[in-house]
């Protein structure tokens, strides 16, 4: 089996699951040639009574086919890409439609000087940011509205790799349109709505 150099993260609660998951399946297949590893999210909220505080929220990470997986294991990545329902400022959603705002575990926060909150900059900054290749990893929010504020532009700086996302509505759970844009921006363009932002 060809060496995995890129992770596609889909998440395993909330509405069109199985859509994103079909979708990331057809990237590894179709766009990466069988070196792309699909990951789902599980996302364990511990305090059910309140739904504001994101320290109650922990996000775990499993194989496709339910194997394990651990960032401390992902080196030399190209690509990160995340699919999923999302916003301009509170990044990929993982459990969308139902209903807590801490299923947006990597969000944002504008009272931090990085606009992210703990949680995103560890996972952008510490997990994805050490596993990606310098200079020339990419991370791609494949969701709606993520390139259309700073959440974008935050994910660079915390990453430290140029990161990608629409100014507007996309079908993420759309095989042809993922493929569309993806495969465009892995071949050096940038289709509209997609923009790129720079670490």
């Amino acid at each position: 089996m060809a060496a995995t150099n890129v992770i596609i993260i889909v998440p395993s609660q909330g509405k069109d699951v199985g859509a994103f998951l079909a979708v990331g399946q057809a990237l590894v297949r179709k766009v990466y040639g069988g070196r792309a590893k699909v990951i789902r999210t599980k996302v364990t909220i511990s305090d059910a009574g309140a739904t504001t505080d994101a320290s109650a929220t922990t996000v775990n990470f499993e194989t496709a086919d339910g194997g394990a997986f651990s960032w401390s294991d992902a080196h030399d990545l190209r690509t990160l890409i995340t699919i999923s329902h999302g916003f301009s400022g509170d990044g990929p959603n993982l459990g969308y439609g139902l209903g807590d705002s801490r299923f947006q575990v990597w969000a944002r926060d504008e009272s931090d000087a990085s606009g992210l909150s703990k949680a995103a900059q560890n996972f952008w900054g510490r997990d994805v940011g050490k596993a990606l290749l310098k200079p020339d990893g990419k991370v791609i929010l494949v969701g709606c509205f993520m390139g259309a504020g700073d959440y974008a532009r935050n994910v660079a700086k915390a990453a430290k790799v140029s990161t990608y996302g629409s100014t507007g509505l996309i079908g993420a759970g759309n095989e042809h349109t993922t493929l569309k844009y993806v495969g465009a921006i892995e071949r050096g363009r940038v289709l509209a709505p997609m923009v790129e932002a720079k670490p």
